[in-house]
């Protein structure tokens, strides 16, 4: 009885479009590494409130900070596997994000639980 032939025959290089073997692999990695960091992050808070019945600014500006970082990581992956270069801010250089990181927009007003839910949802998404 003959060998399948995934057991007799070695993968090379040029058997894969462009010779990009594996970017589905390294993509997935990324990936996996992202939801790792998340799920070992420093727990923040969800939706607890101070004696007057406000959501603390502490809370908005931890989830504005994650948010930039995790749109900044999106657009380095992006940008390093050529994947959706077209919503990287300032496009891609050598595999690169072309802008720099940007800060998240500073949060004005009196912070509620829909601000949190809203902010909790984008992480979620993204």
């Amino acid at each position: 009885m003959p060998k399948p032939l995934a057991l007799t025959r070695r993968v090379s290089r040029m058997d894969a479009p462009h010779g990009k073997v594996g970017q589905v692999a390294v993509a997935a990695a990324v990936a996996a590494s992202i939801l790792l960091m998340a799920a070992c992050a420093p727990d923040v808070p969800r939706g607890s409130f101070s004696k007057d019945g406000f959501v603390s600014m502490e809370e908005v500006t931890a989830r504005d900070d994650l948010i930039a970082a995790q749109d900044s990581m999106l657009n380095a992956i992006r940008c390093r596997f050529d994947i959706d270069t077209h919503a990287v801010p300032g496009g891609c250089i050598n595999g690169n994000p072309g802008a720099e990181p940007t800060d998240p927009p500073e949060f004005t007003g009196v912070p509620n639980l829909q601000d949190l839910l809203d902010r909790d949802e984008l992480i979620r998404v993204q």
